[in-house]
């Protein structure tokens, strides 16, 4: 008997599939795991089967012929001239048609199977179908929904999708808590529906989240910001940093001022601390250069704790 190769939600379940199939128990089979299950995120992505190679035990078939001999009885033995006669006969058979034995070496080789590498070569890739843009709003929408459900709030989620995008728009009560302090709550889901959208695809595509309208106030917001505070570097001719923001915040900074004739732009500063400063163009370059290279401490946006008066 072959190998069964057998998958499940689980690995004792594939197993289990195996074993009725073929009629054996667990003691009478090897098995190998070739892949455990896992449950993925949220039970919607990355989530994987159990798969068993069961094979039953090599000893099983000798067991089982040495008690079939035993059960029969003892077949006497054949005169010396049938068994000469038999081999005799066997010996004209295995001859060939011009009388020689054919001989082991001579035998034409056998020419491999080709129609199994054709089948294991992978297909090219193509460009993904309407069916699969489709298939990513769909996904999208249902992911983003079972991490509001994990926040405790109903929304209502509709995504609508670009041959290079997904935009989805989340709208219900009490979504401040999907958009989190200055939006990184936000932010965070984003990332991970970003990741599980994209896992499998060759073509990424952009997510964009917009909880209640909060990124167009958001970018409104900011764009407000960069001009208040390109007024106040003209004023005082001093460069100002502003706070640690994201990467599609401080883009808005930036292009909101890059036609700026009198005020400039820089993000300085490593990963959750990058900002970006605003310094008058007319500043020297080497004065410049020397604010860049020793910005200042990021201000962490909470206020210091107040002193207590001795009596």
């Amino acid at each position: 008997m072959e190998s069964v190769v057998k998958t499940g939600r689980t690995v004792d379940e594939a197993i289990d599939s195996a074993l009725q199939e073929m009629g054996l128990t667990r003691d009478e089979v090897q098995v190998d795991i070739l892949q455990l299950e896992n449950s993925g995120f949220l039970g919607l992505f990355g989530r994987k089967e159990g798969k068993v190679r069961v094979t039953p035990m090599k000893s099983l078939p000798l067991s089982e012929s040495t008690s079939e001999r035993k059960g029969k009885p003892k077949q006497k033995s054949k005169p010396r001239g049938e068994r000469a006669e038999k081999a005799s006969t066997n010996n004209r058979e295995t001859r060939g048609k011009n009388g020689s034995r054919k001989s082991e070496n001579n035998r034409p080789e056998r020419k491999p199977d080709t129609s199994e590498k054709k089948k294991r070569q992978p297909e090219p890739t193509t460009a993904p179908s309407v069916a699969q843009r489709g298939e990513s709003s769909a996904k999208a929408e249902e992911v983003v929904r079972k991490i509001s459900e994990t926040f405790g709030i109903k929304v209502d989620v509709q995504a609508t999708e670009t041959e290079k995008a997904v935009n989805i728009r989340v709208v219900g009560d009490q979504v401040g808590q999907l958009i989190g302090r200055r939006g990184r709550t936000l932010g965070a889901v984003q990332y991970i529906v970003s990741r599980l959208i994209n896992e499998d695809r060759p073509d990424r595509k952009k997510i964009t989240i917009d909880v209640d309208g909060y990124n167009e106030d958001r970018e409104s917001s900011l764009k407000e910001l960069a001009t208040r505070t390109a007024d106040r570097v003209m004023e005082t001719g001093k460069p100002v940093f502003l706070r640690p923001m994201s990467p599609p915040e401080r883009r808005i900074i930036h292009l909101t001022l890059q036609d700026d004739d009198e005020v400039g732009t820089e993000s300085v500063g490593e990963q959750d601390s990058r900002q970006v400063v605003l310094f008058p163009k007319s500043i020297d370059q080497e004065e410049l250069q020397r604010i860049l290279d020793s910005p200042p401490p990021p201000r962490s946006g909470r206020r210091p704790p107040r002193r207590r008066r001795r009596n």
